[in-house]
């Protein structure tokens, strides 16, 4: 007989635990078989959707591949087509093609536009897109004015008097003053108190979502949403945290402290990965539940038999069956050939009944009433065994997983990105593009005709090359060799292919609404005025208005309501922080607005400056500082040095410093604004009339000089009609006074002038000196 090997306590405890009988057994097959049934729903609803097929036609049209040079990249897993419905890579040369195979990276240069614009916009480095509010009580808000003195047992509750700069008043002994509590410092109280704690949650919620790197995760999202038309933030969602820190003990000793926690996380996944209820139209949430797929290697599914909730027996019937093949063959270029010897994995997210969470043994079932029947709960698959159930956080049942769409799209979660937006102009492009160099190859050469019956080349061989000799055939009919020889050429077409492509880039801006002003180049409908290069930006300025809303819509205000209901269930959170608080999560919005109104904050300056219109100097330069993408807590002073500068400022004002006594009075105008903007407004009045006095002096010697020169072009004009100039009246008198001179020499014998007339009574006409 065979030696009988008795085996440790430990192992066969072991062994014992992994066991599982057969009732139990059938019942997590008939529970699997449920969720798996659910699971091939929501994957063939996507597939027969189309927009896988769409998704592609976006993925190749950003990497650069279409049907004529897909086989270029035939050596590159990443851009190897994984879908049955991925073109065939197939050798150009078994088929005969000889042509361009030139990609224009159009889609590429517009996604990555776009998408750099808007991640821009929406996640600053300085602020965030969402802010907390105390929720209005109507009661409290109709007494914040309210006087009335606080009584108890019929006398008023005292309280320190303040002075107008909010420094506790003294009487001349130096003892401090007080003064009854009235119901409005009372409300004014709850209201700080209120504010307080709404600040503090909004803290809260911002701090996990920096440690979760909210920022980088979006980025990849808005991505996704300007390549393929969607992008998916997955959140709030369990994560173990871990922190170190250093506490001293009475005695010196040093002890560093690891202190483990669960906090939300917040985390992009691949819309390739996601299958949503079919049922769930435009928005996920709306589904009844949701599939997330993922990838394990066999040493990352070994190791969840260590992890708490995982079924030990489950996962020893995986490992038995080995990987199998996929449910769903939709993949994105980059994950390759990820699937090949790995354990396609699934998580499921929705509601399961209390029956089946029994025999699952879920995590956190303890906690639920028993009443309620429907559970929320969160099932992880492998291959179609279910391995693990847990209860899902969150009492609301909300599905942690947001899917934001570029463009909408009517009655579906996934909508319409740049890559689709622009596929015809991308198409024309390549198209115009192969023929103008197929042209150019054709045109750039000739076409060679001759007669071999006449000529033979000297060498035997017929190839064109230079200085090559050439013999006419001895029997040769035709004795001209010009006759027997004649070339060619092709006209050549670029022009009229550029002007195919240069209304395809036309084409492409006009459908995405992505100008190419925004993306730092310019060509031929940019504007070359401000007027007009303002009115583009404005219309485009739309296309950011319209994502921001979106992105409030979809990732920021549902990620924020969750996150705050996660915030209300922590343990960890402080109750000052738990309060009715009123969220307002559109933020993202209004970062849009900050950036359009960029410009305007510039031509403010001088108006900040004036004490007239009563600008806060400090909040414009903060204000302006976020427009420029620069952190205004770089350069402002911290709290302790603005009460140090605050008080130094005092103590100046104090010794009769006369720049802190100018401040003093600068203040002082501000708070009485009715008597100076009435003394501003009478100066200008005066000035204002002299002004128009001054401009009237000025018309009027205007006017004057209009006159005079009117009058000297007049005088030149009649000058101009008599055909008189002034050199031609200076040579005309020039003559008389000679010829005057010369008559008075030769008088009286002979007459030189000719006078105009004769005076009466004298001699006749031409004999005046006659003897």
């Amino acid at each position: 007989m065979g030696q009988v090997i008795q085996l440790p306590k430990e192992v066969l405890s072991l062994l014992e635990m992994e066991q599982i009988d057969d009732a139990r057994q059938e019942e997590l097959n008939k529970f699997a078989s449920v969720i798996s049934g659910k699971r091939e729903e929501a994957v063939l609803g996507r597939r027969e959707s189309g927009i896988e097929d769409v998704w592609m036609a976006c993925e190749e049209a950003y990497l650069g591949i279409d049907d004529v040079n897909r086989s270029d990249f035939k050596n590159q897993n990443w851009a190897k087509p994984t879908t049955m419905q991925g073109g065939l890579s197939y050798d150009k040369s078994n088929q005969g093609y000889k042509g361009s195979t030139a990609f224009v990276r159009l889609t590429s240069r517009y996604v990555d536009a776009g998408h750099a614009k808007i991640a821009e916009i929406l996640l600053p480095v300085d602020d965030k897109p969402f802010s907390f509010e105390p929720t209005p009580i109507p009661d409290l808000i109709k007494r914040k004015d309210d006087a009335t003195p606080v009584m108890v047992n019929g006398q008023p509750v005292m309280k320190p008097a303040l002075d107008m700069s909010g420094q506790p008043m003294t009487d001349a002994n130096g003892q401090p003053v007080s003064a009854p509590l009235t119901i409005s410092d009372q409300i004014k109280q709850i209201f700080e108190k209120a504010e307080e704690s709404a600040k503090g949650a909004e803290t809260k919620i911002y701090d996990w979502m920096v440690e979760s790197q909210y920022a980088s995760q979006m980025r990849k999202v808005l991505f996704d949403a300007a390549r393929i038309g969607v992008g998916v933030l997955k959140g709030p969602f369990p994560v173990k945290s871990k922190s170190q820190s250093v506490e001293t003990g009475e005695d010196g000793s040093v002890t560093m402290v690891i202190k483990e926690e669960t906090k939300p996380g917040y985390l992009w996944r691949d819309p390739w990965n996601i299958f949503p209820d079919p049922a769930c139209g435009e928005n996920i949430q709306h589904g009844s539940y949701l599939f997330e797929r993922d990838y394990l290697s066999r040493r990352q599914v070994i190791d969840l038999k260590g992890l708490p909730g995982y079924i030990p027996s489950q996962i020893n019937k995986v490992l038995g069956e080995g990987p199998q093949s996929p449910k769903s063959d939709a993949t994105r270029y980059e994950d390759g050939d990820r699937k090949k010897k790995r354990y396609e994995v699934w998580y499921y997210h929705g509601d399961i009944t209390r029956e089946e969470m029994n025999v699952m043994e879920a995590i956190g079932r303890d906690e639920l009433p028993e009443e309620q029947e429907q559970i929320y709960a969160i099932v992880t698959m492998i291959n179609d065994t279910a391995v693990r159930c847990s209860i899902n956080p969150l009492d609301s049942g909300k599905l942690p997983y947001h899917g934001m769409p570029w463009q909408r799209r009517a009655n579906y979660w996934a909508g319409v990105g740049v890559g689709e937006q622009i596929a015809m102009p991308q198409r024309m492009v390549n198209a115009a593009t192969r023929n103008m160099m197929n042209n150019a190859s054709k045109s750039s050469g000739c076409q060679i005709v001759m007669d071999k019956g006449v000529i033979t080349p000297a060498d035997n061989s017929w190839t064109i090359t230079q200085d090559k000799l050439w013999h006419m055939v001895a029997d040769a009919v035709q004795k001209d060799v010009r006759q027997a020889f004649a070339t060619f050429e092709f006209p050549n077409r670029t022009p009229e292919m550029m002007t195919v492509i240069e209304y395809a880039f036309r084409l492409a801006e006009e459908s995405c609404n992505i100008p190419l002003i925004s993306q730092g180049q310019s060509g031929k409908t940019t504007p070359d005025t401000y007027g007009a290069a303002q009115l583009q930006n404005n219309n485009a300025n739309q296309l950011l208005r319209n994502i921001g809303y979106t992105a409030d819509d979809f990732i920021t205000e549902p990620v924020v309501i969750m996150s705050y209901e996660w915030l209300l269930m922590d343990p960890n959170v402080p109750d000052e922080y738990k309060g009715d608080f009123k969220i307002n999560a559109h933020g993202s919005t209004s970062l849009v607005e900050r950036a359009i109104q960029d410009e305007a904050l510039l031509q403010l300056g001088s108006m900040v400056a004036d004490p007239e219109f009563g600008m806060n100097k400090k909040r414009y330069a903060e204000v302006l500082m976020k427009s420029k993408r620069l952190d205004p807590r770089t350069v402002q002073n911290t709290e302790e040095e603005q009460k140090q500068l605050d008080e130094a400022m005092q103590q100046q004002a104090q010794q009769g410093d006369p720049r802190v006594q100018g401040q003093i009075q600068v203040q002082q105008l501000r708070n009485q604004g009715d008597e100076k903007k009435e003394t501003l407004r009478q100066s200008t009045d005066m000035e204002e009339l002299r002004f128009k006095s001054t401009e009237a002096d000025k018309q009027r010697a205007h006017e004057k000089e209009i006159a005079e020169m009117n009058h000297q072009t007049e005088l030149i004009k009649l000058a101009q009609s008599s055909k008189l100039s002034l050199d031609d009246l200076k040579v005309k008198l020039a003559m008389n006074t000679q010829k005057l001179a010369t008559q008075k020499e030769l008088s009286p014998k002979s007459q030189v002038a000719t006078p105009a007339s004769e005076p009466a009574g004298r001699a006749e006409a031409g004999h005046a000196y006659e003897q």
